[in-house]
């Protein structure tokens, strides 16, 4: 009975303990090429997929991408899949501009040549990304209430 008493801990802290954080749930982003200007990022990651939506309040936009992510090691690979648009908020004398500067399809390139970065975990609720052609991007994990 005691063999089984010391046992138990033992058997918590390599199963428990000695794993390594994933990306599994919904992330806020700071920093990086899009966040500034009182714009917004999330990001969630489920499975292997991603969602990323950008919400750019001061002119009513909002950019959702989603697609595929592969985290080997300290590698994070993520290809877009698909870019939508929504401008039902933007004021109609900015319409035409911002339809002229943000198309989805060039949105997905750009994602797509730059879609690898180095990433540390500081914590089990805090990445850094790194490599990125723009500058480094901090996911802060969000808490479940």
């Amino acid at each position: 009975m005691k063999k089984v008493l010391v046992l138990i801990p033992l058997f918590a802290l390599l199963a428990f303990g000695c794993s390594k954080p994933g990306l599994e749930g919904k992330w806020t982003m700071s920093g990086g090429p899009m966040i500034k200007n009182n714009t917004t990022g999330t990001i969630t990651y489920t499975g292997n997929r991603f969602t990323l939506v950008m919400d750019v309040a001061q002119v009513g936009l909002k950019v959702t991408t989603t697609g595929s992510y592969k985290l080997e090691g300290e590698k994070l690979s993520q290809t877009t899949d698909d870019v939508t648009v929504d401008d039902s908020k933007v004021a109609a004398q900015f319409k035409a501009m911002i339809k002229a500067v943000v198309i989805p399809a060039k949105l997905k390139e750009t994602m797509n040549a730059d879609k690898s970065s180095a990433i540390k975990f500081t914590d089990a609720d805090k990445v850094v990304l790194t490599g990125g052609k723009d500058g480094d991007v901090t996911l802060t994990r969000v808490k479940s209430s």
